[in-house]
């Protein structure tokens, strides 16, 4: 049995037979090492069941390998709320089921680029717990645009769970042991850490009552940029106008999409998923985040090499635009101006914050921009970062420690921000972090 993060069974109790104890386990779906699997379904009348991958009737229960599986128990409205087939449909080749979901996007007014990156997003969310890292769909841009396409994604993704928005207190109540799509039409800009490490294994949070496994796929509206996105294991598409009618979507013809198309995709997890675990679908010219999520969207496409090379390319022309996203994000370039200060040839340590305001607006005007800093937004900018600006008879001010040098390399790393793929010769946090990097690659 498959035992990923995906798979959330809990003990809920046991039966006394003749001759032995039954172990009730709940759970929303499981994928065994033989192959055999099965899924969470809702029947005619609403109730929960499933189905398996060698029959199509509807089962209350399942016993498999010594134990007895049950469907989880919901809450009414998380109940409503979820996406689940009602019944199992050929899917017909890979190629038939990635043209019906892509003609569904492109019908609506969609790009080709904003059409495939969803289709990719939306197979993957089938297959979660034989991925190395959870399927990530972010949106940005305009957000009309981008709740249409979070609205045919909940007729798509397995076990689809809409949200307005998500924080930590949110997690404890969610029931992540149907291992859920998430679909969130806003992200408080205090919850995309925690929503970026959800997207690897083992990402447990602390609660009361023990630990919640984060893991799950997601996919999640970031705003006009991706400014608040720290991680870039993550496929994005950016929604423009079409320069159309923006497309209305009925809650009946959400309904016909999902009766439609959710039974075909889980024929397509029940016929692929022991090809999905063994994929060895790989994408070495991309940096090591969008690698792994190539990895993950290339597995979930079978048997069609040429469609895994689109993901390659999708995730080429990301990379350049999260590049030229970072050269005026002020975050990043708030990192940039106090990195060129770190450089200084025998620079002060105290740093006016009206100084590092001054490089940062130097650094747009380089780059065409007309903007400018004032040091009172700079000051904040930089305690959004961590640092503690104080003040003296000169005004506030960072004072270059070690600590801070050390911070200041730290965040260039993580923004992958101008100097930090150079070496400054003679800096010790630049070698540092050179070791760290070339450590990473290495294992």
């Amino acid at each position: 049995m498959s035992t990923r993060n995906c798979v959330r069974s809990r003990l809920k109790d046991f039966i006394a037979s003749a001759t032995e104890f039954v172990a009730l386990v709940e759970t929303g779906g499981i994928a065994f090492s033989n192959g055999y699997c099965f899924e969470l379904v809702k029947n005619d009348v609403g109730s929960l069941g499933f189905l398996d991958s060698k029959s199509r009737e509807f089962q209350e229960r399942i016993n498999f390998a010594g134990q007895e599986f049950v469907p989880p128990k919901l809450a009414p409205s998380v109940l409503e709320a979820v996406t689940l087939p009602t019944k199992r449909i050929d899917c017909g080749s890979t190629v038939q089921m990635f043209s019906r979901i892509y003609s569904l996007f492109i019908g609506y007014g969609f790009s080709e680029d904003v059409s495939q990156a969803s289709t990719y997003f939306v197979l993957a969310s089938w297959f979660p717990e034989s991925l190395p890292v959870a399927p990530c769909l972010i949106l940005s841009g305009t957000e009309a645009e981008a709740r249409v396409v979070l609205e045919l994604l909940m007729c798509l993704v397995r076990h689809a769970l809409p949200l307005a928005e998500i924080n930590l207190d949110v997690f404890d109540c969610l029931p992540m042991h149907i291992q859920p799509t998430m679909l969130i039409s806003r992200v408080d800009s205090s919850m995309w850490r925690v929503l970026t490490a959800s997207n690897y294994l083992h990402a447990y949070l602390p609660n009361k009552k023990g630990l919640t496994d984060l893991y799950c796929a997601k996919a999640a509206y970031a705003g006009p940029t991706l400014a608040e996105v720290g991680d870039n294991a993550i496929l994005n598409i950016h929604c423009t106008p079409n320069g159309g009618r923006l497309p209305v979507i009925n809650a009946a013809k959400l309904e016909e999409i999902a009766a439609d198309l959710q039974p075909r995709l889980l024929d397509y997890r029940f016929k692929y998923i022991a090809q999905v675990r063994q994929a060895d679908f790989d994408a070495p010219t991309l940096p090591t985040p969008l690698r792994m999520m190539a990895r993950a969207l290339g597995a979930c496409i079978v048997d069609k090499p040429e469609l895994q090379v689109e993901i390659v390319r999708l995730l080429e022309s990301q990379a350049e635009l999260l590049r030229a996203s970072r050269m005026l994000d002020p975050n990043c370039v708030a990192i940039e101006a106090l990195l060129t200060h770190c450089h200084g040839e025998n620079g002060p340590i105290r740093v006016g914050v009206n100084e590092v305001a001054a490089t940062a607006t130097s650094i747009l005007t380089d780059r065409g921009e007309t903007a400018a800093f004032e040091s009172k937004r700079m000051g904040g900018q930089l305690r959004q970062l961590g640092f503690c600006p104080k003040r003296d008879s000169q005004g506030f001010a960072i004072h270059l420690r070690a600590d801070v040098r050390r911070l200041t390399h730290r965040l260039a790393r993580d923004h992958q921000v101008g100097d930090s793929e150079q070496t400054m010769p003679g800096c010790p946090d630049c070698t540092e972090g050179t070791s760290a990097q070339a450590g990473r690659s290495n294992s």
